[in-house]
């Protein structure tokens, strides 16, 4: 019997005397001169192998586990779910079996390549970089070709979360640039770069990740998902023993190789080369445009690879994890928290950290016609990087270029009688801060009124509070640049209230199913 219906076709081995029966269509079969305590072995295509011994009794009922093949997931469709078997849409899943074991703490990296037309396009490797997401290519035009030159709109699927919209969905939460957010298509070519709101959500946290395309998503939720939807489900508690889960791991970020660089005297030689081509000799006049410091005043014999200079071959990562789940009568709860530290592979005190709180809570009556679910997800999330993009152009530095700081460690800003005011140390002195914290509580609840009549609602929150700074000291700036001196200072709030009430009416026979839901749907976003 499985879920209170017979198994046809079920096969009973007794393996001791090398014998098996089959179940009929109503699930029943006899074992003729069996001893008393006969092991017995059920297996199916349908159920999970189990096995059982007859004992003395003379009757057998015999309960087992449906076997959840791949066309029997569940598919979460909006305000309802399906399998893989039955869905006539075009929705897909995505296994989250292996979330947990993921190295960087990033969704959309985890996404890649899984889900037929979702293009996904990283702005960068800098700790919370953000992602650009977009299904089945660009659907709109640029709306105003002169402001955004070249710079085409962001057609991105619309994100739900927990059954509520999230509230930044993927927008950059910075409005400050920094080296994660250079913004800037002619010189970064990285006009989306920014901080992904997603790096508050861990993805040890995520129960399943849905993909809905076209009309079956538009059929649901309108306009604003025309380009499609993306639904993340957390955890639920579901386990009735109390149980323990702590997880430590550690590991580092590797720096690829980067460009082969010239040596000073093959890149001297192209400068010469370039000062010929155009008729031009190389001077030391600062306010000439053919100044050349590079190859009438520095040192000739000089080699530095600045790209080896800024950045290390490698940075620690660490996550630290302890989750607390179980039940208490009727109630089921989960409990985790997760801290986490990525530091940059710039040289210098920059740094990523989140820690996230997943509390869950699940009640149902001793009827089990009332139920009740409940979430509350806290994050907090730090970034400290550089403020001025200007040091992603490092690697362009001439290579015999002097020597960045003096004999007392400070910045060094002339050379020979020179001034150096284009000195790239100064950057990292130049401090940009992010701080964002979210939270995002829900709430269902569920009663079967009558046979085959729901009542249901869901009532949820998603908030986000931002603050960030830049600081460009003194001391990151020579005598004739100092009154670039200055700090900014931002802030900003997201919310989305969402409130669902509905009612589902179910009707199950043995030639047909009818399944009918009315509800409504109020929302705030400020």
């Amino acid at each position: 019997m499985q879920s209170g219906y017979p198994v046809d076709g079920a096969t009973i081995e007794i393996r001791s005397e090398k014998r098996s029966f089959t179940t009929g269509r109503d699930g029943s079969f006899e074992l003729p001169y069996i001893s008393s305590e006969t092991d017995l072995f059920i297996s199916g295509a349908e159920i999970i192998p189990t096995g059982i011994r007859t004992g003395n009794k003379e009757f057998l009922e015999i309960r087992v586990q449906h076997r959840i093949r791949e066309l029997d997931e569940t598919i979460i469709l909006g305000y309802g779910s399906t399998t893989r078997r039955f869905n006539t849409g075009n929705a897909v899943k995505i296994n989250t079996a292996d979330l947990n074991k993921m190295p960087r703490n990033d969704i959309f990296s985890f996404m890649q390549g899984k889900v037929p037309g979702l293009l996904i396009t990283s702005s960068g490797s800098a700790p919370d970089a953000s992602s650009v997401l977009q299904i089945r290519g660009q659907h709109s035009i640029n709306p105003n070709p002169l402001l955004n030159y070249l710079i085409p709109p962001v057609d991105q699927p619309f994100i739900i979360v927990n059954g509520i919209p999230f509230a930044p969905q993927n927008n950059n939460m910075n409005q400050l640039s920094s080296i994660v957010s250079p913004g800037s298509l002619d010189v970064y070519q990285n006009p989306y770069g920014g901080i992904s709101p997603f790096k508050l959500i861990d993805p040890s946290d995520i129960e399943s990740i849905e993909v809905l395309k076209d009309a079956v998503a538009t059929s649901i939720y309108g306009s604003r998902s025309a380009n499609g939807v993306i639904i993340i489900t957390m955890k639920k508690p579901n386990e009735e023993k109390l149980s323990v889960e702590t997880i430590i791991s550690s590991g580092v970020t590797l720096r690829k190789a980067g460009p082969k660089m010239l040596s000073t005297e093959q890149y001297r030689e192209m400068r010469k080369a370039a000062f010929s081509n155009d008729i031009v000799q190389p001077t030391l006049n600062e306010r000439s445009i053919s100044y050349a410091p590079d190859l009438l005043s520095f040192d000739s014999s000089r080699q530095i690879n600045w790209s080896n200079y800024f950045f290390h071959t490698a940075s620690p990562v660490s996550n630290a994890r302890i989750r607390l789940a179980g039940s208490v009568k009727r109630m089921f709860f989960t409990s985790s928290v997760n801290f986490r530290t990525e530091n940059h592979l710039l040289k210098g005190n920059f740094f990523s950290r989140q820690i996230t709180s997943n509390q869950q809570f699940r009640y149902r009556s001793l009827d089990r016609k009332f139920s009740i679910n409940a979430s509350y997800y806290y994050a907090n999330a730090k970034n400290v990087s550089p403020a001025s993009p200007a040091l992603l152009r490092v690697i362009s530095l001439p290579p015999n270029y002097p020597e960045l700081y003096d004999n007392r460690g400070e910045l060094n800003w002339t050379y020979n009688g020179l001034s150096i005011n284009d000195n790239p140390a100064a950057y990292l002195h130049q401090t940009y801060k992010f701080d964002m914290s979210g939270i995002q509580t829900v709430t269902s609840i569920e009663y079967i009124a009558a046979k085959g009549i729901t009542l249901s609602t869901r009532m949820g929150h998603s908030g986000f509070i931002t603050k960030e700074s830049s600081f460009f000291p003194h001391s990151s700036f020579s005598l004739q640049q100092q009154r670039n001196v200055r700090a900014i200072f931002g802030s900003g709030r997201l919310g989305t209230t969402v409130l669902e009430p509905q009612l589902e009416y179910k009707c199950d026979s043995k030639k047909f199913a009818l399944l009918i839901t009315a509800g409504a749907t109020f929302q705030h976003h400020s």
